[in-house]
């Protein structure tokens, strides 16, 4: 059953929403300034440091791309009914995001001037998917697709590793 909730300032739990305290403490707000200076000024040297102390991964000289072999290896560990209900629901993104695709178009007007418009895709794409509670990967394929679709040349794809290593389906979705 689904439940319709109207959110008005006269709905006592919107107001609650609303109203309760976004906050952050200082002391949270003088660690993240920390470390975001620190990667500034020492670049992927900090931020290798700040994921083996976060994430347990250990980088050392290795860069944090995945390999082929590591994304073989995650390929080979996932579930193949998962793979194919991931394949189902993209060619439904792809299908619906293809309909959005804007259309360019160019007209002369009688006196010889050209009006045109033109879509271009964005240049980079950058796409963090979550991975602390639960994998998300529906949250990449999400973003992907639309991606994909619109003909973004450069996608770039970023995961918390959990335990050392990014979750297979999301390598997989990657993929």
């Amino acid at each position: 059953m689904i439940q319709i909730m109207e959110f008005s300032f006269k709905n006592p739990r919107f107001l609650a929403v609303i109203q309760r305290e976004t906050a952050v403490e200082a002391s949270m707000v003088h660690e993240v300034s920390d470390v975001v200076e620190d990667v500034r000024r020492n670049g992927d040297k900090a931020l290798f440091a700040y994921m083996q102390k976060f994430d347990s991964v250990e980088y050392g000289e290795r860069s944090p791309r995945l390999t082929a072999q590591e994304i073989r290896a995650a390929l080979d560990q996932v579930d193949p009914e998962f793979l194919n209900a991931v394949d189902a629901a993209c060619l439904n993104l792809r299908r619906y995001h293809e309909k959005q695709l804007p259309q360019n178009y160019a007209l002369t007007q009688a006196d010889g001037a050209e009006l045109e418009r033109r879509y271009y895709p964005l240049n980079s794409v950058g796409i963090s998917v979550p991975a602390a509670a639960a994998a998300l990967s529906s949250s990449l394929f999400m973003c992907l697709v639309p991606a994909l679709v619109a003909g973004v040349p450069r996608i770039v794809v970023i995961s918390a590793p959990r335990k050392g290593r990014v979750n297979p389906d999301i390598v997989a979705v990657a993929a």
